[in-house]
């Protein structure tokens, strides 16, 4: 198994599993806002409202909806896969410290490189999934919404020894990259969220205010191996060894206000409490306050674009890496009345970045969704031509 096929494999068994704090990113949830790039705080207008705005449950126009959906991004920033599979060509199952190895200068000079450029600034591997189940309801007036929701977060950060870098055999020099210590840190956290949203609008429908409560039942993971270990069998053993668990309970709030027909504008806050779990690493993973406004323009009959913003850089699982997202959406719906949410067929397009990190690119999204008798497919994927990002979402749902 390739050094990048096994790393793959740890992270993503993180999520199935399913010093400084850390902390975790928003997750984009759901196919319709993934396709509109993330952009979904003033649009959200089905079940899935409970996690981007609960405000958007009342100012949805179906009475029921209950709807089933996954997705999941993952994030290779400065191609750490490839530098991590480039080590495992160069070594071909031989020890750092096998005398065989130095016979090849060439090989030994490749792999002090990588060394060198794993050190840079932001190299690590990052990858987010959720999936769950949530159904909402209008009862007199007030939208009620309940949901379980699980959400994985899963981290490969390179910690380099750059001091033991020489490319000459251990017996030439104390110093040779045989005695290098570089390792990797493996830092992950899983939640369950149990979720109870109430909305109601208000001044003739035109203000919607909604609020979150939730029971989070949460896991996180941590290991280390060895940069140059080609033949770990234990990982994923190892780190079940050092689970830490715990429960919290917080909430979201947010508001949609519509002051005209074909204008919404929303905020939201969740996690207001900041809830924090304890982990081997030795200091603690926090889910940090986050904040986010956005508009939406409905331009036309079955249009919609919408631009999100994060108030706030949340910080993620890679020491020292925020995330703050700047994201913009259309979305187009066909045999509709003039709904948001179509009856029959839609299309959408968008398009988010980071703008806390310089240097970050921007990921291109796109998606499709059908309906047909109140029963509901979505579809949407996620890809930055720049390889470094790339993410899938998809639900099933039935309104009526």
């Amino acid at each position: 198994m390739t050094g990048f096929c096994r790393m793959m494999l740890v992270v993503l068994s993180l999520l199935l599993l399913t010093t400084e704090a850390y902390a975790a990113e928003f997750v984009t949830l759901g196919p319709r806002a993934m396709g509109m790039g993330g952009a979904h705080v003033a649009v959200s207008s089905d079940a899935t409202a409970i996690h981007w705005n609960p405000a958007g449950l009342s100012a949805q126009q179906r009475t029921t909806d209950l709807r089933a959906h996954l997705g999941v991004v993952a994030k290779d920033r400065s191609k750490f896969a490839d530098l991590w599979n480039d080590i495992d060509e160069i070594l071909a199952g031989r020890a750092i410290n096998d005398p065989s190895f130095y016979a090849d200068s060439a090989d030994v000079e490749r792999l002090v490189d990588i060394l060198r450029r794993l050190d840079e600034r932001n190299v690590s591997m990052d990858l987010n999934g959720e999936a769950g189940a949530v159904a909402s309801a209008n009862i007199r007036g007030f939208a009620i919404a309940a949901g379980v929701t699980g959400i994985g977060y899963a981290n490969a950060v390179p910690r380099l020894d750059l001091v033991n870098v020489k490319a000459l055999p251990p017996f030439f020099d104390s110093q040779s990259i045989a005695n290098n210590k570089s390792e990797i840190d493996l830092t992950a956290l899983q939640t369950m969220e149990y979720s109870l949203s109430v909305a109601h609008g208000f001044i003739g429908d035109t203000l919607h205010v909604g609020g979150t409560l939730k029971l989070v039942d949460a896991a996180t993971y941590f290991y280390t191996i060895s940069a140059f270990n080609t033949s770990d069998t234990d990982i994923v053993d190892e780190v079940q060894r050092n689970k830490r668990t715990g429960q919290e309970i917080t909430g979201d709030i947010g508001i949609i206000w519509m002051p005209l027909e074909k204008l919404r504008v929303g905020a939201v806050g969740k996690y207001l409490t900041g809830p924090s779990f304890s982990s081997a690493r030795g200091a603690p993973i926090e889910i940090a306050p986050q904040f986010r406004a956005g508009a939406a323009f409905l331009p036309w009959r079955g249009a919609t674009v919408a631009l999100d913003i994060d108030l706030t850089e949340n910080e993620t699982l890679t020491p020292g890496y925020r995330e703050r997202q700047v994201a913009a959406g259309f979305e187009q719906a066909f045999g509709t009345r003039g709904k948001v949410l179509s009856d029959l067929f839609t299309v959408r397009a968008g398009v988010y970045k980071n703008i806390a990190e310089s240097g970050s690119n921007y990921v291109g999204t796109a998606g499709i969704g059908v309906g047909l008798l109140g029963a509901r497919l979505d579809i949407a994927g996620a890809y930055d031509f720049q390889k470094e990002e790339v993410g899938a979402s998809a639900n099933i749902g039935f309104q009526w």
